[in-house]
């Protein structure tokens, strides 16, 4: 009897399960998609662009200066061995040298840490522009899973073999997502010489 009641027990138990898990609605994005498609991920992209651009040419000449330097060291040592020159001048030639050779290595620290400080500067530029890009793109996602009644989403994005295996074409929600993020994206603004120019006129 009471092994019957058992059975009786875990039946209802099964049935249940499998009626709450034919209610779920799953739902597919591709995440990866929907950043780099994202309105707001092309103007981050373009700032730190400019951004490595100024430095790169800040480093560029940077590394001028040094080289230009280097020239001035190794003429100098070279003046150090005229003998043309007297003892004296020659003694004066090498204190000459070697405050150039100083020179040299200090700014070459110099250049060293500036390379160093600009990767760090982009790294950190990186994540304090993508991080909010993020939190936006979740916050989408969530949103849109809540309009279409979904009760989880996963991310299909091609990374690896990717959190989802396969997934039907109905399942995803990539689209409206971009939808969501996307629908008040800046309008360009056109130059004021172009809004009044006169329209040309049409050939007969």
């Amino acid at each position: 009897m009471k092994n019957g009641m058992i059975r009786v027990a875990i039946g209802v138990l099964m049935a249940g399960a499998m009626a709450a898990s034919a209610e779920e609605k799953l739902g597919v994005v591709n995440g990866q998609e929907v950043v780099k498609q994202y309105h707001k991920t092309q103007a981050a992209t373009d700032a730190l662009r400019k951004l490595d651009d100024e430095l790169r040419d800040a480093q560029k000449r940077m590394v001028a200066k040094l080289q230009e330097m280097d020239e001035i060291c190794k003429k100098a040592i070279a003046e150090t061995n005229d003998k043309a020159l007297s003892e004296e001048a020659r003694a004066r030639k090498r204190a000459t040298a070697e405050d150039k050779l100083a020179e040299l290595k200090e700014y070459e620290m110099q250049v060293r840490k500036s390379d160093l400080d600009n990767r760090r500067k982009m790294e950190e530029q990186n994540t304090l522009m993508l991080k909010p890009i993020i939190l936006e793109v979740r916050q989408a996602v969530a949103d849109t899973a809540k309009d279409m009644s979904l009760t989880l989403v996963l991310d299909g994005s091609e990374t690896g073999l990717g959190a989802v295996l396969f997934a039907a074409d109905r399942l995803d929600i990539t689209d409206a997502v971009l939808k969501r993020l996307n629908k008040n994206v800046p309008v360009p603004v056109k130059p004021a010489a172009e809004e009044s120019a006169p329209a040309k006129p049409v050939a007969p």
